[in-house]
């Protein structure tokens, strides 16, 4: 018996391990900049933690605007968001393991 739930308790341990998929698109939330500019113009950043797709769109769905390509490091950065709420697309994946198109959560600058 106390092998039976020795392998039941590693099968749970090493399950937890993988439980996070490596296709998701992950912004570093606890890293967005908001800077409060007098004169207007862009003022917020954000990154995605994991490079998982080679293409990605910033979409403000408060404002609809879209930001398509640029940004630093292939899309994964950017540092001219105006304020709203975003969701990132990404498309095209490294890996034949993902989804064509990968979806952020909703977060605000």
């Amino acid at each position: 018996m106390q092998k039976l739930i020795n392998i039941l308790l590693f099968v749970v341990f090493t399950n937890n391990l993988f439980a996070q998929n490596p296709c998701t698109v992950v912004v570093d939330t606890a890293n967005l900049v908001h800077i409060s500019c007098p004169n207007g113009g862009p003022i917020g950043g954000a990154q995605i933690i994991q490079a998982s797709y080679i293409n990605y769109s910033w979409q403000n769905v408060t404002s609809g605007v879209l930001y398509n390509g640029g940004g630093g490091n292939g899309g994964t950065a950017r540092n001219d968001l105006d304020p709203g709420l975003y969701v990132i697309t990404a498309s095209n994946p490294y890996s034949w393991q993902c989804a064509d198109t990968a979806y952020s959560d909703t977060f605000e600058i």
